[in-house]
Formats: structure tokens, sequence, C-alpha cells
């Protein structure tokens, strides 16, 4: 939100605020067996696991609309998740979002194009990562602290940029 500061005749100040017309409504918040949605008119977001076990498979689509985000911290510390299956309506995978969780290997499905801050940092057991072929913007040290990154460093000294580590 901008503020714009102008005078007026008498020579008090007015503000004007520019609220951009693309706001996103409340969302509904939406609960299923395993999970808890934020729902909008036009897609869901993952917001946390209830009753997470060591494989967890997010449904691509809740109450008719396409599951399309992995809120931040949605799985944040959920230290016994080791394995997870993102389905391909998935466009945004949020910070923190895995962060110190037992995954050991995961699969980015073509549909993500953002990965946010430090998304699968601390990560102990990350081996492996395959997919993310369209990820176009990465956050700050998505991967840090993680197996993965620390063989990929071994294997090109061009990988310790900040977008990976």
């Amino acid at each position: 939100v901008c503020e714009e500061l102008t005078q007026d005749i008498s020579g008090d100040i007015l503000f004007f605020l520019d609220i951009p017309l693309d706001y996103e409504e409340d969302p509904e918040i939406v609960s299923s067996d395993d999970f808890i949605f934020k729902k909008y008119s036009d897609h869901a977001v993952v917001e946390t696991c209830k009753s997470c076990s060591d494989t967890v498979s997010i449904p691509s689509e809740i109450d008719g609309v396409k599951v399309t985000e992995i809120g931040d911290h949605a799985f944040n510390k959920h230290s016994y998740l080791e394995n997870i299956i993102i389905p391909d309506t998935v466009t945004r995978i949020g910070g923190w979002a895995f962060a110190k969780t037992s995954l050991r290997s995961i699969y980015i499905p073509d549909g993500v194009k953002i990965i946010e801050t430090h998304a699968f940092e601390n990560c102990e057991y990350l081996e492996e990562i395959s997919g993310a072929v369209n990820v176009e913007s990465l956050g700050e040290a998505p991967f840090n602290n993680t197996p993965w990154l620390e063989e990929q460093k071994k294997q090109n000294c061009f990988v310790t940029c900040m977008s990976w580590s």
C-alpha cells in the first residue's frame, strides 16, 4: 500500500492511499482428515498438516478448487515427515514450508514455479531432489544445510551462489 501526500487549497495535508483493486478475499478455513487449508474462490493453500505420518500426499483439490500453494511453515518442524507427494497443481512452495523435516528425497512437479526462502532448510536427510524443471523464482537459501546441497557444491563450485545456499 502506497501513501501519497498532497495539500488541499486550505493548506491541510491530505493522505491518499493507493489500495490495489486485485486484493484477495478473506479465505475460508477448510479442514480435511489430514490438512487445514485456506480456500479462496479460485485456489487453495495448504496451511498445515493435522495428522501427518512419515509419508504425506497433498490432494490436488479441496472442495472443488485446485490446491496451488504449500503455505509458509506448512510442514515446518514436522520431524517425522520423510516423504511428500506434491500434485502437479501446486505452483508455489512457501517459505520454510518443509524446513527441519526428515525428508529423504523430493520430486518437485513441473507446475512449481516458485520456491520461497528457506523452503527446505535444515532437512538433514534430504539427499535427492528431482523435477524442478520449471522453477522460475528461488527465494533466499531454499536448500541451505541439506546433504543434497553439500553434494551439489562438491560437484559444481558455482552452486554456492545465494540462490541455492
